[in-house]
């Protein structure tokens, strides 16, 4: 069916690069090779897709990289603005190709390359959930990819329903420890 290119505009670069602590500027990232293909196949979905066949949602294909985009919409006045991940507006659209359509929009799509255990642990009011997923395993085995059956390599999707420390603590519960002692069994 070919391919959709969400490609960002220079400017959206130059402001995605300005932004990142791990790169002084764009030969930086663009000697990140490994990064700069996962971010290059975030940006291509497996369809081609004019904004004609946008949902108000989640597009109906995936990226290169196996993940979802979602499309918003805004409107304003007679003009129907198009955001993507709700962070990435389309300042052209429907530029037709051969092979599908290229939409230019005005941020860079931030790929997820971390796991939801790593951002549990990176927000310390979720320290208790964190610790759970350490003391029971749940930290390794959710990782960002799995093996098939087949041996091949796939998105490891997941989600994760997470209480807050303050739900917790309502109940007694300020540690992991104090978690296994409420709950442990002999």
């Amino acid at each position: 069916n070919g391919f959709t290119l969400f490609l960002p505009s220079d400017l959206a670069f130059e402001r995605y690069v300005e932004k990142q602590p791990d790169y002084a500027g764009m030969e930086d990232l663009m000697e990140d090779t490994d990064f700069i293909r996962v971010l290059g196949r975030y940006h291509v979905v497996n369809s081609a897709l004019s904004t004609y066949d946008f949902p108000y949602g989640a597009l109906p294909d995936t990226t290169a990289t196996g993940d979802l985009l979602t499309i918003g919409f805004s409107y304003n006045f007679d003009t129907t603005v198009y955001k993507v991940n709700n962070v990435a507006p389309v300042i052209r659209k429907n530029l037709e190709m051969s092979n599908g359509f290229i939409h230019v929009i005005d941020e860079v799509l931030q790929p997820v390359y971390y796991t939801g255990y790593e951002w549990l642990s990176d927000h310390e009011d979720y320290s208790i959930l964190a610790g759970a997923m350490e003391v029971t395993g749940f930290s390794d085995s959710l990782g960002l990819y799995r093996t098939g059956a087949n041996g091949n390599i796939i998105p490891n999707n997941y989600t994760i329903l997470a209480e807050h420390d303050s739900i917790f603590n309502r109940n007694g519960i300020a540690s992991v420890q104090d978690l296994i002692n409420a709950y442990d069994t002999p």
